[in-house]
């Protein structure tokens, strides 16, 4: 542990190689009968040495520390999503409360906009038709008349608000009545700043129906914020050798930071306290190796003790351009703009190149023919265009312009979709040309008149297809993008009989099959691709998985499991003749734990601890690992290494990796090699194997593994 004085924290101890998955042993040549499956590697002379363990690639040498990450001007607030932001309006933990510890603060120099202006916002459930009173309590300085609002509705433009009283004034308790649409069972509550206010306090939110409470707010006493400490970091994927925990304060100046690193197996590994000098410190990190940690930080402040932890990563950034990538990923907009920006360029560092975006239909186009996109869905289109990053467009789902608000099943209806998805490839060419025709027809999004049958799907995607070709024949147009789970045969094959495929440039599907493990997908997708052939007069379409995940859940899926599928997924997935996989989802959309639907991402929800980035779960830094691997190289062969256990060839020869798990509780397969094998673990801990006597053997799990060598791979198939 380091002293205060120093302020330099202690060198990371480097963590041995993973040993809670598998190990590797040299053996002798005449223990091979006795093994499992035997891959027999190319022979070359070599002489009998002892393993020798180091990190794959060499840590980098120190750089000169860069100027400290510094925090947004406006606190975070764990629930509330900060919207429109401006640099004129600051959104502040304060602690001057009505009750507990802290209070929202809002100070604004005035004006903003009325239609759309800065706001913290929070969705909550209620019932349809019901009738809601929000209570609250304000307190203000200098506030202008109609300056700050809470307003309750649907969206920022169809609401009911009260106004702060203007002036200088103690806590006095506020209401506002609310009757919710008889077609939504969500009430955003939001916070908003219009004019002027010196300083105007809320405090204490309430949602009753008829006497009592009934809608759950969280957060609702504005407790768990930003402001008295938090990582200012725009990713928590740092770069190995350049990795900094940048540590703020925006309520006080000093303090001391007291904190520890625990490796993916709970092992210590670093530890330190520093001082805070004018709010900030940084913690060194740049000796850490590939991996996954979680940072344990206790800052004692004049309000006292402040505990946070989280997750981060060290990996080498994806160094290609990112739209070569095979991998995708779904993104929804929460957390605000600012960490959305930084989420984008963070998934392009972890290999992803494709993003699938829905863009609303219902709200783009407010006049037949007139189409407004919103700001957020412009400004991330901007933001996957500087990273490289191409977005396969998803224009979805209806318009209360055609058929009553419903998914569309009449001519106007069709061709008026068919309008909007033409626009939107047009408004957006920096990235790509991708779009996927309407989001899991069969499922119960679609309301339409005509059904979700594979022949109204048809109708849609013929008008929809044969517009946008006419108007770029470089369109590449996929569908159907059933739901799961698992694939579903029957339709397609019907969608294929009926010519489906002469409107389509890729097969799409999601085939969920959680709780359960991916194994049982390789089958179906080797029927798919010979329905393909034989509806298609011999030739080939590319299968794109264009939803595809775990949740993770107390009894459902764990994180460690979700990282296993994910990699395992991908691996047989491209295996087995899919050209392009996206990951469901980029980001979790909620903190509640218990929530299957939001809790799928690669990252979790955005936590007010870090207000510039999202917390990366294990499965972002498998993603991250596996296109790292796979860079450059094509499927080449899936071996047989023996009973329950995968392994998928990537590239050729010496420059082979394969991607090797097993479904059995452990397994062992054993490689004869005169040359090193690299083997290298789900979170990029490598180890550089010599063979002993000409052998190898690994002990798997079904956390996958990736093995590097030339390989003779017909030995290994025989």
């Amino acid at each position: 542990m380091m002293t205060e004085k120093s302020a330099t924290p202690r060198r990371p101890k480097v963590p041995s190689l993973k040993r809670r998955t598998w190990w590797i042993v040299g053996i002798a040549a005449a223990l091979v009968v006795a093994l499992g499956a035997v891959v027999i590697a190319q022979p070359w002379a070599s002489t009998e040495t002892a393993r020798v363990d180091y990190p794959a690639k060499p840590v980098p040498a120190p750089v000169a520390a860069p100027a400290i990450e510094q925090l947004p001007a406006s606190d975070d607030f764990d629930w509330w999503t900060p919207l429109t932001p401006s640099d004129s309006a600051e959104f502040l933990g304060s602690s001057t409360a009505q009750g507990g510890q802290s209070a929202l603060e809002i100070r604004s120099a005035g004006p903003q906009s009325e239609s759309d202006p800065p706001r913290l916002q929070q969705s909550i459930s209620v019932e349809r038709g019901g009738n809601y009173t929000l209570s609250f309590w304000a307190k203000g300085t200098d506030v202008g008349e109609n300056a700050i609002q809470v307003r309750l509705g649907p969206s920022v433009g169809h609401t009911t608000f009260v106004s702060l009283p203007a002036g200088t004034y103690d806590w006095t308790q506020m209401s506002l009545d609310y009757v919710s649409p008889t077609d939504s069972a969500k009430m955003n509550i939001m916070v908003t700043a219009v004019g002027q206010a010196g300083s105007a306090l809320v405090d204490s939110f309430v949602a009753t129906g008829n006497g009592s409470a009934v809608a759950q707010i969280m957060n609702s006493d504005l407790e768990s914020h930003s402001g008295q400490v938090a990582l200012a970091n725009k990713s928590l994927m740092l770069a190995q050798g350049e990795a900094r925990l940048s540590v703020g304060s925006r309520q006080f100046p000093t303090g001391d930071i007291t904190w520890s690193i625990v490796d993916e197996l709970g092992a210590a590994v670093a530890d330190g306290t520093q001082k805070l000098k004018d709010h900030y410190t940084s913690i060194d990190l740049t000796e850490l190796p590939l991996g996954f940690y979680q940072l344990n930080l206790t800052a004692a402040l004049e309000s006292g003790p402040q505990d946070r932890s989280t997750t981060f990563g060290v990996i080498e950034p994806y160094e290609g351009v990112a739209s070569s990538s095979a991998f995708g990923t779904h993104l929804h907009f929460h957390g605000g703009e600012k960490r959305i920006d930084n989420l984008i360029g963070t998934l392009a560092d972890i290999g992803v190149g494709h993003v699938r975006a829905d863009v609303g239909w219902w709200a783009t186009e407010s006049a037949p023919g007139v189409y407004d996109y919103e700001a957020v869905i412009e400004n991330a289109m901007e933001e996957y265009a500087k990273a490289g990053i191409e977005a396969l467009q998803l224009p979805v789902y209806s318009n209360p312009l055609y058929d009553d608000g419903l998914t569309p099943s009449t001519p106007e209806g069709l061709q008026a979709y068919a309008n909007f998805t033409n626009d939107l490839l047009n408004k957006f060419p920096n990235v790509g040309k991708d779009v996927e025709v309407y989001n899991e027809f069969d499922h119960t999004f679609n309301n339409g008149v005509c059904g979700p049958t594979p022949e109204c799907y048809m109708d849609m995607l013929s008008v929809t297809s044969d517009y946008v070709k006419s108007v770029d024949p470089e369109t590449t147009v996929v569908g159907p993008g059933n739901a799961g789970m698992g694939f579903k045969l029957e339709w397609l094959q019907k969608f294929f009989d009926l010519g489906g495929l002469n409107y389509v440039d890729a097969v799409s599907a999601h085939p969920y099959v959680q709780p359960g493990a991916p194994e049982k997908l390789a089958a179906d997708l080797d029927t798919i691709q010979q329905m393909i052939l034989t509806a298609n007069n011999g030739e080939s379409k590319p299968i794109w998985l264009t939803e595809m995940g775990w949740a993770t859940k107390e009894g459902w899926v764990s994180d460690q499991s979700q990282a296993d599928y994910l990699v395992r997924v991908m691996a047989l997935s491209f295996g087995h003749g899919v050209e392009r996989f996206y990951s469901y989802e980029a980001a979790d959309s909620s903190l509640m734990d218990g929530d299957i639907e939001s809790n799928f991402g690669l990252f979790e929800a955005s936590t007010s601890f870090v207000p510039t980035a999202f917390v990366p779960k294990l499965a972002a830094v498998g993603q991250a690992q596996i296109a790292q691997q796979l860079q450059g190289k094509k499927f080449t062969v899936q071996e047989d290494a023996g009973e329950n256990v995968s392994s998928y060839v990537f590239g050729e020869k010496k420059d082979a990796t394969r991607v090797i798990w097993t479904t059995a509780e452990s397994s062992t397969v054993t490689l004869a090699s005169k040359k090193p094998v690299t083997v290298t673990s789900l979170d990029g801990g490598s180890t550089v194997v010599d063979s002993v006597k000409g052998m190898v053997t690994l002990e798997l799990t079904g956390t996958p593994v990736y093995v590097a060598g030339s390989i003779n791979l017909a030995a290994a198939a025989g």
